[in-house]
């Protein structure tokens, strides 16, 4: 990790693999995952960054992909108030993939809602 707008410094925030970093809504900690678990750690930015605590595992569970993401994309995210996470779960399968298509979608969602 380095500092910004300077770029000066690295600081090791996880001691092996880390990936997908999300910062916590506060700012105050930095959660990523390492293999199938999701960790966190304390951090201070001001007036430097730097890592204020060791690594704790939240959750350590093999049917959530946070740690299989190949592309651009995030298969995980925190919650605005930091109370919870979002995770997309994986159905662990024979290796066949099933996909849902829903075509129309915007009527099927006016029709559940109701009039305005």
């Amino acid at each position: 990790m380095h500092s910004f707008p300077v770029l000066t410094g690295r600081h090791s925030v996880s001691p092996g693999l880390g990936t997908d970093p999300i910062w916590s809504p506060g700012g105050d900690r930095l959660y990523y995952g390492s293999g199938g678990r999701v960790m966190v750690v304390d951090v201070r930015t001001d007036p430097e960054f730097e890592v204020t605590s060791s690594p704790v595992e939240l959750f350590d569970r093999p049917e959530y992909v946070v740690w299989q993401n190949p592309g651009p994309q995030r298969t995980w995210d925190i919650h605005p108030d930091g109370s919870r996470f979002i995770v997309v779960k994986s159905e662990l399968t024979d290796g066949a993939s099933n996909i849902h298509l829903v075509a129309n979608w915007f009527t099927e969602l006016r029709e559940r809602m109701g009039p305005p």
